[in-house]
């Protein structure tokens, strides 16, 4: 599983941090959601999943009601600009 989640994000001294889940999975060719998850809980549930890629965006970065209305599908190479999409290296598109 691929962790897209920017660096800059995971703060050590935050673990329980709260914020929003995003796994790609090869079984669906869109983003699945998980709210109120820590960076940790989005490790394990990807695991879960067997996502192919997952990203972990804190709060403070992004609302989770914001996060569903991201408009994704412009071109990526590993990761997306917009903060609430998630690259699929398959396609090369954010989702």
């Amino acid at each position: 599983m691929e962790d897209q989640t920017e660096k800059n994000w995971i703060t050590p001294t935050h673990p329980k941090e709260l914020g929003t889940g995003l796994f790609l999975t090869p079984n669906f060719d869109q983003k699945i959601i998980s709210i109120n998850i820590t960076h940790f809980q989005m490790q394990s549930i990807a695991g879960s999943l067997e996502a192919l890629a997952a990203k972990w965006i804190p709060f403070y970065i992004k609302e989770a009601s914001s996060i569903k209305i991201e408009s994704c599908g412009q071109h990526c190479n590993g990761s997306c600009v917009e903060p609430a999409c998630i690259c699929d290296s398959r396609t090369n598109t954010c989702k």
